[in-house]
């Protein structure tokens, strides 16, 4: 399982002194060359001003990575998993 920053970097954010994260295409590339059992976008509605879309995220993963599963649970939500081990 992959937990992923997806709220990105800008020139805006950097002015306020926001480092950022990942983008959300830079984290779902990410997670296509892992390919873990499920990736989850996070840190995407943590802050004011520091925001991104995780159904972006989510359409970008299965567009570019169709065999990575994924979810996008609402703030609150319960989501069990049921861990497998791969042999690599």
């Amino acid at each position: 399982m992959m937990l992923l920053p997806i709220n990105g970097r800008s020139a805006s954010r950097l002015r306020r002194g926001i480092l950022g994260n990942m983008t959300y295409q830079e984290a779902a590339d990410l997670a296509g060359a892992v390919k873990p059992g499920l990736v989850i976008p996070m840190h995407y509605d943590a802050y004011a001003g520091n925001l991104e879309n995780p159904l972006l995220f989510q359409d970008y993963l299965h567009v570019k990575y169709p065999d990575v599963p994924c979810a996008v649970p609402r703030a609150g939500e319960r989501l069990d998993v049921e861990i497998q081990h791969r042999n690599r």
